[in-house]
């Protein structure tokens, strides 16, 4: 039987647990962990909604779990992610782990993780679950053989500092490229309270560029009210325009079809339809389609740079940390 953890058992945890419960082909000891006793009873509540024969058992601390444990989910905040990772890691041997996003909120961290991993010789993925989704992957397919050459993002009130990593992977995992820079001078001076405690977010638009010198604008207007993000996926002979929500579709419009739009379906999968699917990657294949931490590591700290460098311009201070997760 193997063992699973989960560190972080809220809303984001509670749904990764709900999709390992879907796994009927093998039985987990499934280990939920966090201090908050609310947390714990969101992920009890969410497991009872689920017919299931794996075994749960829920801990405030990691003190009472097993020595080896095959699968680990860190879904804390940022804030505490890498002490986490580290008493984890000094106390337990991990074969697989898998990390939120926003990873940390401080450069140097990177770093320490990085050689927490590779020390104790984890392999780790970072939780970017875009890359899982078939229309993706479908249009993935289209640019193997197509230059892309943008993409644009453009919604409103989406928490980009959240969710802005999410969007500039899937622009990396399209065009099989790597960030190489954001430019911040667009984003609004003032800062937003997240809605998470203790967390801001960032209003108006950052572009930048891949190391295949494809670009890239993502946009968040200020509002008070959330507007669905629409994405456009452009080359000189195929372009697409996506919808996740609201009214989930992919428009298609195609050189050779005179750009005549050809509508399909979009199917977004909610993390407790994914977990499971990743999961049992990981027991047939040792690997998954997620980024690895290493590839992930880099964008993100390109991402906290120039946040954290624009922030520290706009306010006339010096913080070390960006307190976005």
């Amino acid at each position: 039987m193997k063992n699973i953890a989960i560190i972080g058992a809220g809303e984001l945890g509670s749904r990764h647990l709900q999709g390992i419960l879907t796994i009927s082909k093998s039985v987990f000891e499934i280990f939920i962990i966090d201090p908050s006793t609310f947390s714990l009873e969101i992920s009890k509540q969410r497991a009872s909604e689920l017919k299931h024969n794996h075994n749960l058992s829920f801990h405030s601390t990691i003190n009472n779990i097993p020595k080896l444990l095959d699968f680990v989910i860190v879904a804390t905040s940022s804030k505490v992610r890498l002490k986490v990772i580290e008493q984890l890691l000094k106390k337990v041997s991990v074969n697989y782990l898998l990390l939120e996003k926003v990873l940390f909120p401080e450069l140097k961290q990177y770093d320490l993780a990085l050689d927490l991993i590779k020390i104790n010789k984890v392999k780790c993925w970072v939780n970017h679950p875009r890359r899982l989704n078939e229309n993706y992957q479908s249009i993935k397919k289209y640019f193997e053989s197509n230059k892309l050459c943008f993409f644009q993002l453009v919604g409103g009130s989406w928490d980009m500092g959240c969710n802005g990593l999410h969007f500039i992977d899937l622009f990396e995992y399209l065009s099989s490229s790597s960030l190489t820079s954001i430019n911040t001078e667009f984003l609004n001076k003032n800062v937003i309270k997240s809605k998470r405690d203790g967390y801001i977010e960032f209003t108006g638009t950052i572009t930048g560029t891949l190391d295949n010198k494809h670009i890239f604008s993502i946009t968040s207007t200020n509002g008070n009210e959330l507007i669905a993000p629409s994405i456009s996926i452009m080359s000189d002979t195929i372009r697409f325009f996506v919808q996740e929500s609201v009214s989930p579709k992919i428009y298609i419009l195609d050189k050779e079809n005179s750009f005549m739009s050809e509508p399909v379906d979009f199917n977004m999968k909610y993390q407790s339809q994914l977990t499971g699917i990743l999961i049992e990657q990981l027991i047939d294949t040792g690997t998954c389609d997620l980024p690895s931490f290493e590839h992930a590591a880099k964008t993100h700290k390109k991402f906290i740079k120039s946040f954290l460098d624009r922030w520290n311009l706009n306010e006339g201070t010096d913080y070390s940390a960006l307190p976005i997760t």
